[in-house]
């Protein structure tokens, strides 16, 4: 599954759309500070709603991908 993401410096998601292989999508537009991106959901994540584990997940901003979240 890929996801739209919308990103701060720090990596925090801002905010998060399913990029569905057909029918209606939503973008995001960077601002300031602000980056935003299509990444692959992490396999451990497969198959899950995004509501059930987008709060786990961080973009790693060095290697531009979406990692699960190991700080507290």
């Amino acid at each position: 599954m890929k996801v739209h993401v919308a990103y701060d410096t720090n990596g925090r998601i801002l905010t998060a759309v399913a990029r569905a292989g057909a029918g209606p999508t939503v973008s995001a537009e960077a601002k300031q500070g602000v980056e935003v991106g299509d990444f692959d959901v992490p396999a451990e994540f497969e198959g899950k709603r995004l509501r059930e584990f987008l709060h786990l997940l961080r973009i790693d901003t060095k290697a531009k991908r979406l990692v699960k979240d190991t700080k507290p």
